[in-house]
């Protein structure tokens, strides 16, 4: 939360359910970011919602499974997403978990108009990469410095944890890391990633 607060948007907020709202509202006063509670298994819905609510057109998605998020990687997307005038776009190449999704909000309510499959509800832009035929969408490659696709740091297991961990511990000096930062600690630590090829 840290990392996003840097990232240049008019609302900073942390969207989740009514279950996990009470645990999550101190820390997202901590960091600054408004608390908006909404559907728990309908995350589109969710996010529909709240973009209504506080009246943005344009939503930068970052999940909370990804504590290497990279402001700098979230603020370029954003200035090629509103050049290129697209419906959704992230980055590709870069350590999986650095990134984040940038989606148009008409596009997010189309999506939840016209999709009638739970998974597409609870996986935020999957009915618009399934039916790209009606929406820009966009790959973008990353910027040259970020690249580095052998690479995650996403947390989804206990060895992630401990590996986010010991990269924090390396290099987490009382602000946030950037992708760069990582994909640096990675070519030091050739060993931890998926492939040898760094």
């Amino acid at each position: 939360m840290r990392a996003l607060r840097r990232v240049p948007a008019a609302v900073h907020a942390l969207l989740t359910d009514e279950d996990s709202a009470a645990k999550l509202a101190p820390v997202a006063k901590r960091q600054d970011f408004l608390l908006f509670k909404g559907p728990g298994e309908n995350v589109l819905r969710r996010y529909c919602l709240a973009a209504e609510f506080y009246a943005v057109s344009r939503v930068v998605r970052a999940t909370g499974d990804n504590p290497l998020v990279s402001a700098a990687l979230a603020a370029s997307l954003l200035k090629q997403h509103a050049q290129k005038e697209l419906d959704l776009s992230h980055f590709v190449g870069m350590p999986l978990g650095t990134g984040v999704e940038a989606v148009e909000s008409a596009a997010l309510r189309k999506a939840e108009l016209e999709s009638t499959c739970a998974y597409e509800h609870e996986h935020l832009t999957t009915y618009l990469y399934r039916h790209h035929e009606h929406f820009k969408v966009a790959h973008l490659p990353c910027p040259p410095a970020c690249r580095l696709p052998a690479a995650r740091v996403t947390l989804d297991t206990e060895s992630d944890y401990h590996l986010i961990s010991r990269i924090f511990d390396d290099l987490y000096r009382g602000e946030p890391l950037e992708a760069e930062d990582v994909v640096g600690w990675f070519r030091k630590n050739p060993d931890f990633c998926e492939s040898a090829a760094v």
